[in-house]
């Protein structure tokens, strides 16, 4: 067994971003992970939070081709880095799917596939057409949704904050890798002036060939989000699904495939995320 340091990057004082370091023990790698801290270095705003350092040799590689090893370990790398430090702005900055290499940028280096899923299984059944598990396929639907959903939880909530409770890397065999992520959500409803809190864990899973977040599953929601959250993300839902109405369930939206049990913004199969 090998005993590593993983870095937490969370919200510290005056929004300042915070490095916490805990030790974690995995198993040998067949490769060595390069220093992913002197590649990515810390940063102390929410602004400088994304600029994050590549190696100007980085080659440009289709995700349907395989990366080579180090590069792939690069990537992940700052997939992990890009993740702990820009999920806690969520409700200031939204989702933050790029790293740019710096201010002057012409070319964003994307930390998700383009054929992403998102998965979650609510512990009660949504109605119907809904499916007992939801699921959206493509980068630009991953996009809406958490829009959407940054929409509705301030429509419902006012002094929205998200904290990084904590962070574990999952290795696995040869150029698997998954990372856990457990997130705090804070907010005050608006029509009673109540604390509200909810503990999100969700799983990224980088994929072997490219290196880039191919899925992330949100394995838990606690306590259940209130009746009033779900019917305004099944709203949402629906809406992404261009469902106007139970009783059409299944009509086409800006051009792309949609079904009753996954939204896709990309023609593909599972198999084809890269």
């Amino acid at each position: 067994m090998r005993r590593g340091v993983i870095v937490i990057v969370g919200r510290g004082f005056r929004g300042r971003a915070s490095i916490y370091y805990r030790q974690i023990h995995t198993r040998p790698s067949p490769r060595p992970c390069p220093d992913v801290a002197s590649q990515f270095p810390v940063t102390q705003t929410r602004h400088d939070a994304v600029r994050v350092f590549r190696g100007s040799e980085e080659r440009r590689t289709p995700e349907s081709q395989s990366v080579p090893d180090d590069e792939w370990e690069m990537r992940v790398g700052r997939g992990i880095y890009v993740l702990t430090s820009t999920l806690p702005n969520f409700f200031d900055s939204g989702l933050v799917v790029n790293a740019s290499h710096d201010s002057d940028s012409l070319e964003d280096i994307p930390i998700y596939s383009k054929m992403v899923e998102l998965s979650y299984t609510p512990p009660a059944a949504l109605p119907s057409p809904l499916p007992q598990t939801l699921r959206i396929n493509g980068l630009t639907m991953y996009q809406g949704s958490a829009s959407m959903l940054k929409s509705t939880f301030t429509a419902l909530y006012s002094d929205c904050s998200v904290t990084l409770e904590r962070m574990s890397v999952i290795p696995g065999g040869f150029r698997e890798r998954k990372v856990k992520i457990d997130l705090g959500l804070q907010g005050t409803a608006r029509l009673t002036n109540t604390k509200a809190e909810w503990n999100v864990l969700s799983t990224y899973s980088f994929s072997p060939t490219s290196g880039l977040i191919s899925r992330h599953e949100i394995e838990r929601i606690y306590p259940e989000p209130h009746s009033a959250l779900i019917d305004s993300v099944r709203a949402t839902i629906l809406r992404l699904m261009g469902i106007k109405g139970l009783d059409n369930p299944n009509p086409p939206i800006g051009g792309l495939h949609t079904t009753p049990c996954t939204l896709d913004s990309h023609a593909g199969k599972p198999e084809d995320i890269q």
